[in-house]
């Protein structure tokens, strides 16, 4: 099967576009007369960073590339080693392939990903390290496999997110490229900006080891909060979208250190839900999903929020104590599916904050523990909204955390704005 692409100008136009005006300017580029689908969306997914890695925040050099590079086409695209350098013999073998075929691209060959351009593994396929033959740009690509039951909803839900974050977007949520839906291999391939910074939990997990048996949160921890909290409110009040699981793997940093929102596949349209389970189950992580949710109960943006209380808690003080993941306190499920065995996370959460030595917790200051607590809540009403949270002494305090890091210069401009708030309150 062969991806659509729009030759020349018509590739940027259809990039740019998506939907039905975007689908216009799509061509087959090789082969007439295979089916293929194609859309304009957009997503991103971070490397790790590296074990030898001094800093919590230093990534790797990348190649120097234009900041609003073209949109790249999937024929283009090589996996990459750590070293950025194309793998030769996937190289030898696509080269091979098309000429045996005659396809500029088979989706088969993008199932067949070098161990050395892996980024990472989840539920639904594989993140490899791309880089594009024409420009030595870095992309980060994502692979659904859509044989996987409940993969296709996933993908497609992602892709519409994608691409209405590509209409407005925001500095502190991931840039998104392009995504071809290869038939033939039963497969979504999501080209997506390159983070090299890792995501948080590779963050808070190294904190955890260079400073164990105590915790000291990364240094860029309160600023990294910031820009979360400014993605999320982008997201619901401009968007009027759900993420629906924030945590810290969904949360990546850019070669500059921005912390950005990734991975839509559960995002939602609409900030008000009946309640009712998009995909059979809860729309979330266990430890990070709200109590409603859980409960089937309606619910809106502070479901959102409430994941967003338990990250700063994981952040500011590591998890709980116990095994070498920071993770939030969570119920232990009987059996597969067993989603009541997380109906009290939030409870559990509660009393590692008021007592945290008898609940295997870290004590954390007081103006943490009043601004996750006012997050966590059972009862939605009683949590906090996003002017609450933009008032909260918990920032003013984090002052010195701010006045502490050496910012990048590029940083955004949302972010500037807000922490010159803070130091000059």
């Amino acid at each position: 099967e062969e991806p659509l692409t729009a030759p020349g100008l018509c590739s940027y136009i259809a990039a740019s576009c998506g939907g039905a005006l975007g689908r216009v300017f799509l061509t087959h580029p090789v082969v007439p007369g295979h089916r293929t689908s194609n859309s304009s969306h957009l997503s991103v997914i971070s490397e790790g960073v590296d074990e030898s890695t001094p800093s919590f925040y230093a990534v790797p050099s990348i190649h120097p590339v234009s900041l609003f590079p073209e949109p790249p086409r999937i024929e283009h695209l090589e996996p990459a080693d750590s070293q950025q350098q194309p793998v030769e013999w996937w190289r030898a073998m696509v080269r091979s392939s098309r000429v045996a075929t005659g396809q500029a691209m088979s989706g088969n060959s993008l199932t067949k990903v070098p161990d050395e351009a892996v980024l990472g593994q989840g539920s639904y396929g594989l993140v490899w390290r791309a880089i594009d033959s024409t420009t030595g740009q870095l992309y980060a690509v994502k692979n659904i496999t859509t044989r996987k039951r409940g993969a296709a909803s996933v993908a497609t839900r992602e892709c519409d997110i994608c691409d209405a974050i590509r209409l407005k977007p925001h500095p502190c949520i991931v840039r998104l490229f392009l995504v071809t839906n290869f038939l033939d291999a039963e497969l979504y391939v999501l080209v997506q900006e390159f983070c090299p910074g890792g995501d948080l939990k590779g963050c808070i997990k190294k904190a955890r080891q260079a400073s164990a048996p105590s915790y000291r949160p990364p240094p860029l921890a309160m600023r990294w909060l910031a820009q979360i909290f400014l993605g999320l409110e982008h997201m619901h009040l401009e968007m009027d979208t759900l993420l629906r699981d924030l945590k810290p793997e969904n949360v990546v940093l850019s070669a500059s250190g921005c912390a950005k929102l990734t991975d839509f596949g559960f995002g939602r349209f609409g900030v008000e839900s009946s309640g009712c389970w998009s995909f059979g189950m809860p729309s979330g992580s266990p430890g990070y999903v709200s109590p409603e949710v859980l409960h089937r109960e309606s619910y809106d943006s502070r479901a959102d929020l409430y994941s967003f209380g338990v990250l700063a808690w994981v952040m500011l003080t590591g998890g709980v104590t116990i095994g070498s993941e920071p993770v939030p306190p969570m119920g232990r499920p009987r059996y597969g599916g067993d989603f009541q065995a997380h109906f009290n996370d939030y409870d559990l959460l509660g009393r590692c904050l008021r007592n945290p030595e008898s609940y295997r917790a870290r004590r954390c200051r007081s103006e943490v523990q009043d601004f996750v607590a006012r997050l966590t809540c059972r009862r939605p009403l009683d949590r906090m909204r996003h002017e609450d949270i933009r008032k909260h002494p918990f920032w003013s305090t984090a002052r010195d955390d701010f006045q502490a890091v050496q910012l990048p210069a590029n940083r955004p401009p949302e972010v500037e704005r807000w922490i010159r708030e803070v130091q000059n309150p």
